[in-house]
């Protein structure tokens, strides 16, 4: 969470906590995936230019150099369809802030997450608008 946010971690923790138990339980556990603000893409569909892009951006030989960015909530997409409660609950429960920075991707103008979906979801529920990230800049 990025110190813009205003909150220290105990509320934030205690926010993501009460965020997440008020969401319906879902099957198996798995929170959809624009419930913790993500927009989900599927990489089957032939029609879906943004996810094309993304996966041939990521698997290039060479990969643009991470750094640390304030990734605004909401502005982060996703192959994945959701996340597991137990997941977010897993760093909602932490005493102390994960040093473990989701991995964002930056391919045409939109920000993939390929690690960290759990971590992200944390930060969302618990009211971050800002999530830092280490993001590779493929538009660079």
């Amino acid at each position: 969470m990025s110190a813009a946010d205003g909150l220290n971690f105990a509320q934030f923790r205690d926010k993501g906590k009460a965020a997440l138990s008020a969401i319906p339980p879902q099957r198996a556990g798995v929170l959809p995936a624009s419930t913790v603000g993500l927009t989900h893409h599927d990489w089957m569909d032939d029609n879906d230019q943004a996810a094309a892009a993304y996966g041939d951006a990521i698997s290039r030989e060479t990969l643009p150099p991470a750094k640390v960015e304030n990734v605004p909530v909401g502005d982060v997409h996703t192959m994945q369809k959701g996340v597991y409660r137990g997941g977010v609950h897993k760093y909602l429960d932490r005493k102390t802030p994960t040093n473990e920075l989701p991995q964002v991707s930056r391919v045409g103008g939109k920000n993939w997450i390929d690690d960290g979906h759990h971590r992200y979801a944390a930060f969302a529920l618990g009211g971050a608008t800002h999530i830092p990230a280490m993001v590779r800049d493929y538009d660079a």
